[in-house]
């Protein structure tokens, strides 16, 4: 048995989340007969890409709780569309699709980013309507790792 000993939080830089750990071969303090292997490691990872939504078969989709998008001067997705292609529609709080908001006007995302910007071809958020509105993402061979609401915190 060995001992495994990890930083106390993460390593947060732009692009990346660090784990520095030291490991040892013994439990405690005592060696038996055998030299102490010791050693230093660094795992890591894309940033917010501890955990990812990906569909089960090839296609899926994901909806989300309504929130309200006045504010918002954007939306971004980290996600690996590399091998196929992300579309985000708006809905109403009863679940209909907006005209110009659907996913027929979504611009498609088709590579691996971190910060993928959610775009239609004719709307722009500003365009909204007040309200609150669901986001839906359609997904074909994608994984979404997060999404992100931008708002204007000058308003």
């Amino acid at each position: 048995a060995g001992v495994l000993v990890t930083n106390a939080t993460p390593v947060f830089l732009d692009n990346e989340t660090r784990f520095y750990y030291g490991a040892h071969s013994y439990w405690d303090c005592e060696i038996d007969d055998g030299i102490p292997l010791t050693g230093i490691g660094l795992a890591s990872m894309p940033r917010d890409r501890f955990a990812s939504i990906r569909p089960i078969e090839s296609v899926g989709q994901i909806t989300l709780k309504p929130i309200e998008l006045s504010l918002c001067h954007g939306i971004t997705i980290n996600a690996d569309a590399s091998g196929g292609a992300i579309r985000v529609e708006l809905l109403n709080e009863n679940g209909h699709r907006l005209r110009g908001y659907a996913k027929e006007d979504a611009v498609v995302i088709d590579t691996d980013s971190l910060d993928h910007p959610v775009q239609w071809r004719e709307k722009k958020i500003a365009d909204l309507p007040p309200g609150r509105f669901l986001i839906r993402l359609h997904l074909h061979n994608a994984e979404v790792s997060a999404l992100t609401v931008i708002h204007d915190e000058s308003k």
